[in-house]
């Protein structure tokens, strides 16, 4: 048989016989004097039981072993390599489903699809309270970058903030948070600076109980500091360099208030 002939048999591509002639899983076949490849019976055998164990979920890697064990006189191996596909094969089950949960409460409460679902879901409950639409905007650029590199603790603490502000009535104040600091001039000098920082700080404080000390005092992981890079990149370009110095003080005496350090100190 020629190559196109097998694979049409198989059902499957001449490219994909080429493959698995590289990889090892099909042996090389005779070749006629005009130099192509004339396959046997046994190599269509062996391709088919390739195709079915792919079908199962075996990987390439991993079907060539499981070939030569069932091709053995012990198949003892056989049954380790099945249990072990059905365990990575319950773990894509159960990521699927959770797919399916974060995609359920999608629809069910019209969020975002792009932002992680649970800062997605923080962003829509404060538009119901009331965050006016340019804010909005700011909120979901700094959700979608925080999203990417936030560890579930962080995120746990993130909800538990933003929980707060709305529980306790303080949206409002969290507007005018967001509303000092755009107005903050270009050229402000200390004295306004530390005055944005004071009332930024007045009201940070009344759900300061909302931090986890865990979170601040933990070592930075890889992701954390990638995460930091990213805000640094957004505050250079959102920020003026007067709004960029009130932000970082204001994180830095969260820290303070926290953990007891300031990261300026060190």
């Amino acid at each position: 048989m020629k190559s196109g002939e097998l694979a049409q048999l198989a059902g499957v591509t001449v490219r994909t016989l080429r493959h698995y002639r590289t990889i090892g899983l099909l042996p090389e076949p005779k070749r006629g004097d005009n130099g192509y490849c004339n396959y046997s019976i046994d190599d269509l055998v062996r391709l088919l039981r390739i195709k079915h164990l792919a079908s199962l979920g075996f990987s390439l890697e991993d079907i060539g072993g499981m070939l030569e064990t069932l091709d053995s006189d012990d198949r003892s191996k056989a049954a380790d390599l099945l249990e072990s596909l059905d365990r990575e094969l319950v773990g894509q089950i159960e990521l699927l489903e959770r797919k399916r949960r974060t995609l359920a409460m999608i629809r069910s409460h019209e969020l975002d699809a792009d932002v992680p679902v649970r800062l997605a879901s923080i962003i829509s409950t404060l538009k119901d309270h009331g965050l006016p639409d340019d804010m909005m905007r700011s909120e979901r650029t700094v959700m979608l970058l925080a999203g990417a590199m936030l560890s579930e603790s962080d995120l746990d603490e993130t909800e538990a903030v933003y929980q707060a502000i709305i529980e306790r009535g303080l949206v409002d104040d969290y507007i005018k948070i967001n509303d000092w600091i755009i107005d903050l001039p270009e050229d402000a000098d200390e004295a306004q600076k530390s005055a944005v920082i004071d009332r930024v700080i007045g009201v940070i404080d009344r759900v300061m109980d909302c931090f986890d000390t865990s979170n601040w005092e933990a070592d930075p992981t890889e992701e954390e500091l990638r995460a930091e890079a990213i805000f640094k990149q957004y505050q250079e370009q959102a920020l003026t360099p007067a709004q960029k110095d009130v932000c970082d003080r204001v994180i830095d005496m969260i820290q303070k208030r926290v953990t007891g350090k300031s990261m300026r100190s060190e």
